[in-house]
C-alpha cells in the first residue's frame, strides 16, 4: 500500500510501497477515504527532522543528556553508532483521517466492517491507504457528514478541548488567537456555544473567513488591544483561545492587555510561554494549558488498551470530544468543509508538503489527501519487493526478522549484518511502517506484516524475534513446530505456562529426531570481558559469592515493558540478563531464589528489588535491581570472589582483579556486551549444525529462577527453580 514517509534523519519526504499494517486485538482495519494534513504539527516535524545535529540538539536538550550519560558510561562510538542507527529511519506522517472499516480485532463489539469512521493518533491514523487504529481513536461519521470533513476530526478534537478548558458561558466574549486550523474550529465551537468570537491573525484571508463564519475578525497589529478594549466597553475578553504555533513571545505578552481582571486564557497551540508575571499577577489571570485532544491522552491504557473512563466521572475524554466535533458538523453548527483549501491524491501527495513548507508560493488552510477506492493494498499483507537481495551461496544464512523496534535497530540488527554470509531475506513488523526502512537499508528483498509469511518460507534458514515480551514464546513455539532455528530476544517466556509449553514443543522436536536451534539474546555472557573473568574463576573449581549491582533507571508505569501483559514487567523483563551471567560464571544451573522488593507505603515496588540465587554447586549471587538512581551512574557492576579472588567487572568497558591475573584484555575504550559475539556464536552453531550456544537446560532454568524471583517477592518467601 502507498503511505506518506519521512526520514528522521534527513527530513526526506517521500511515497512508498509498504506492507498493509497488522490488525491487532482490539483496533481497527480501515481503509482511507480522505487525511488531513495538520500544517502546524507535520511542518513543526519537517523543520526539526531537516535541521542539523546541533539545532536538534537545540531544540531537545532534553535528549542531548540522554544522550551524553550514554556516551560517558558506553564510550563515544559506541553512542554515535547506537544514536546513528534510530534516527536513520522513517516515521509515518499524518494523525487525523477517515474511511470504511474493513476489520475489526478481538474486543471490538461495537463497530462493524463497511462501517464509516474517522481516526485519530500519531503514528496510526497517518497519510496511508490503510491504517490499524486502537478502537479508543476510532468514531462512528454521522449521516451527512462526508469523508473529508470527518478527516478533520483530530483537530477538531483538539479545538474541543480547549474551548471546554475555557468553561465558557452563553454571552462571554471569546478571543480566539490564531486562525490555523485548529483556531478556526475553536471560533465555531466557541460561537455554537453563545459567545461572542473575535478572531485574532495577521492574515487577511483568514480573517475574511472567520468573519464569513459569524465571528468578528481582528487584525493583528499596533491597534489590536484598542480595538478589544473598544468593543468590548473596556474590560477585556472574558476567555482567550491561543491557538497560534510560533516561537516568538508576542502573544503571550500581548494578551493581558486584551483580557478582563480574573479572565482565563487557555493555550492551546504551540506558543512560547514566558510570561509576564506582573502582567498576569495584576489581573489575576487564570492559565490553563490544554492537552492535545481530551482526557486519555499519552495513557496507554486508554489509547492502546482500550480501557476507557467511567462516563459519569470523566464525561469528555477525547474519544467523546470526537464524537462531540462530529456532531456538531452534521447538526451544520460548525462547517469544516469550508476550511479544505487543497486536495490532492495519495499519489500526489508530496505537493501537499510542497505546499505547506512554502516552495509553491500559495496561501492554504486545510489541506485533504484523498485514496482512490481501488487501491494497491489488499486485505492481507504480502511479501513485497524491496530491494535486490544479494545472491545466495550455499554458506549463506538466510534470516527472517519479526519485529524492528529500536533495540532491534540499535543492537541485533547491525550485529547480524556484519557477520559474512548472513542476508536479511523478509522482514515483519505490526505497522508495516519500519520493515520498509529495515528492508531498504539491510536490502532484504521481502517485507510483511504478516509472521506466518516468514514460518512458512521454506527459503528462510532462521528467526530472529525481537518483538514486544508477550509475543515471544507464541513465536518460539512455532518456530520449533517449523524447524526453523530462532534467535529471539529476552525473555524468552513472561509466563510459566508459556515457558512450560515452549519446553514441551522442544522434547517433542528432539523426540521427533530434530535438532532445534533455540537461542535467547543473552548477550552479556559473550562479552569479552565475561569470557575473561569466566576462565578466571573456573580455574578455582569451588562455588562462587556474586554481587550484580544495576542501575536501572527511572521507567514510567504506562510503557509497555511495565505493562504485566505486553512486558510483563522489569523483573522479567531484565533481570533474566542478569542471572543468566551470574549461571554462566558459576558453571552450575540455579535451585533456589528469594526476591526482597522495596516497600513503598506498604507496598511492593516492583523494579527495586535484591534478589539471591542459590546455585546447585552451592554458589550464590546477588542481583540488586535498582530504578531509583541517577542515570549518569554507570548500569552494570559485577563483583565475584572466589578463593582469594576478588574481581571487578565494570559496566562492560572494565575489568580489575585483586589476587590474580586476569590474563586477557581487560580494559576497553566503548562498552563491549557480547551483541557481535553472540550473533556469531548463533550463525557458527547454525552453519555447523552443532549444539546450540547455551544449552536448553540453561535457558529454560534462567527464565524458571526469573519468573520465581516475581512469585518471591510477592510471596515473600523462597521459590524453588
Amino acid at each position: 500500500m502507498k503511505a506518506v514517509l519521512q526520514n528522521v534523519k534527513t527530513g526526506v519526504v517521500s511515497i512508498e510501497e509498504i506492507p498493509q499494517p497488522i490488525l491487532k486485538p482490539g483496533n481497527v482495519l480501515v481503509r482511507n477515504v480522505c487525511s488531513l494534513v495538520s500544517a502546524g504539527t507535520e511542518k513543526a516535524v519537517l523543520d526539526f527532522s531537516k535541521s542539523n545535529y546541533l539545532q536538534k540538539a537545540r531544540k531537545r536538550p532534553d535528549l542531548v543528556r540522554k544522550v551524553l550519560n550514554r556516551a560517558k558510561n558506553e564510550g563515544l562510538w559506541q553512542t554515535y553508532k547506537i544514536v546513528s542507527n534510530l534516527i536513520d529511519q522513517p516515521i509515518a506522517l499524518g494523525y487525523s483521517c477517515a474511511g470504511t472499516v474493513i476489520e475489526v480485532g478481538a474486543e471490538v463489539g461495537d463497530i462493524s466492517p463497511g462501517q464509516r469512521v474517522a481516526c485519530a493518533g500519531l503514528f496510526v491514523a497517518t497519510h496511508a491507504e490503510v491504517v490499524s487504529v486502537p478502537r479508543n481513536l476510532v468514531v462512528a461519521i454521522p449521516d451527512g457528514v462526508a469523508f473529508d470533513e470527518a478527516s478533520f476530526v483530530t483537530l477538531g478534537a483538539i479545538a474541543m478541548q480547549g474551548v471546554r478548558l475555557a468553561s465558557l458561558e452563553l454571552g462571554e466574549s471569546v478571543l480566539v488567537y490564531g486562525l490555523g486550523l485548529v483556531g478556526m474550529v475553536a471560533a465555531q465551537l466557541a460561537s455554537a456555544a453563545g459567545c461572542r468570537v473575535f478572531g485574532v491573525d495577521i492574515d487577511p484571508a483568514k480573517l475574511d473567513m472567520v468573519t464569513r463564519m459569524g465571528c468578528t475578525a481582528v487584525p493583528l497589529d499596533d491597534s489590536t488591544e484598542r480595538a478589544l478594549l473598544q468593543a468590548t466597553r473596556g474590560y477585556g475578553v472574558d476567555k482567550v483561545l491561543l491557538c497560534a504555533a510560533t516561537k516568538s513571545n508576542d502573544p503571550i505578552e500581548r494578551i493581558p492587555a486584551m483580557t478582563r481582571q480574573k479572565g482565563v486564557v487557555v493555550v492551546v497551540g504551540d506558543v512560547s510561554m514566558n510570561i509576564p508575571r506582573r502582567d498576569y499577577y495584576e489581573k489575576e489571570i487564570d492559565i490553563r494549558l490544554s492537552r492535545s485532544y481530551g482526557p486519555g491522552r499519552y495513557d496507554p491504557t486508554y489509547e492502546e488498551g482500550g480501557t476507557d473512563y467511567p462516563f459519569a466521572y470523566v464525561r469528555w475524554t477525547e474519544n467523546r470530544n470526537m464524537v462531540a466535533v462530529l456532531d456538531l458538523a452534521a447538526q451544520r453548527k460548525i462547517d469544516l468543509a469550508a476550511l479544505v483549501s487543497h486536495r490532492y491524491e495519495i499519489a500526489n501527495a508530496l505537493k501537499a508538503y510542497d505546499l505547506i513548507e512554502g516552495k509553491s508560493g500559495e496561501k492554504y488552510l486545510g489541506v485533504v489527501i484523498d485514496y482512490p477506492a481501488a487501491g494497491t493494498a489488499g486485505k492481507t499483507a504480502q511479501l513485497r519487493p524491496q530491494a535486490a537481495a544479494r545472491t545466495a551461496s550455499n554458506n549463506d544464512i538466510s534470516l527472517g526478522v519479526i519485529g524492528a523496534g529500536n533495540f532491534a535497530k540499535a543492537f541485533l540488527l547491525p550485529a547480524f549484518k556484519a557477520r559474512p554470509g548472513v542476508r536479511f531475506d523478509a522482514i515483519c513488523t505490526a505497522s508495516g511502517v519500519s520493515s520498509f526502512s529495515v528492508a531498504q537499508k539491510y536490502r532484504a528483498s521481502k517485507t510483511t506484516s504478516n509472521p506466518d509469511e516468514i514460518f512458512n518460507d521454506p527459503a528462510i534458514d532462521a528467526v530472529l524475534v525481537a518483538t514486544r515480551h508477550d509475543s515471544h514464546a507464541r513465536y518460539v513455539q512455532k518456530a520449533i513446530e517449523s524447524g526453523k532455528a530462532i534467535f529471539v530476544e529476552k525473555p524468552m517466556a513472561t509466563t510459566m505456562q508459556d515457558l512450560d509449553a515452549i519446553r514441551e514443543a522442544y522434547l517433542a522436536s528432539e523426540a521427533a529426531g530434530r535438532k532445534p536451534l533455540l537461542m535467547v539474546g543473552f548477550n552479556r555472557r559473550f562479552s569479552p570481558l565475561s569470557l575473561a573473568v569466566h576462565n578466571l574463576v573456573r580455574q578455582r573449581g569451588e562455588p562462587l559469592s556474586m554481587v550484580y549491582r544495576v542501575n536501572a533507571g527511572f521507567v514510567a508505569g504506562t510503557e509497555w515493558v511495565q505493562d504485566p501483559t505486553q512486558g510483563g514487567g522489569r523483573i522479567i523483563g531484565e533481570v533474566c540478563h542478569f542471572i543468566d551471567l551470574m549461571t554462566y560464571f558459576c558453571g552450575s544451573l540455579p535451585t533456589e531464589v528469594f526476591a526482597l522488593p522495596m516497600l513503598r507505603s506498604g507496598r511492593a515496588v516492583d523494579d527495586i528489588a535484591s534478589i539471591t540465587v542459590r546455585f546447585a554447586d552451592g554458589s550464590i549471587g546477588t542481583v540488586h535491581y535498582f530504578a531509583n538512581g541517577d542515570p549518569s551512574l554507570p548500569k552494570e557492576y559485577v563483583e565475584v570472589f572466589v578463593g582469594g579472588l576478588a574481581i571487578q567487572l565494570s559496566n562492560f568497558r572494565s575489568v580489575s582483579v585483586h589476587g590474580g591475573r586476569l590474563g586477557a584484555r581487560s580494559r576497553y575504550l566503548n562498552q563491549v556486551k557480547g551483541f557481535n559475539e553472540e550473533a556469531t556464536a548463533f550463525v557458527d552453531a547454525l552453519r555447523a549444525g552443532g549444539p546450540p550456544p547455551i544449552s536448553f537446560a540453561e535457558l529454560y532454568a534462567v527464565s524458571r529462577a526469573t519468573l520465581a524471583a516475581v512469585e518471591s517477592m510477592h510471596g515473600g518467601r523462597p521459590v524453588q527453580v
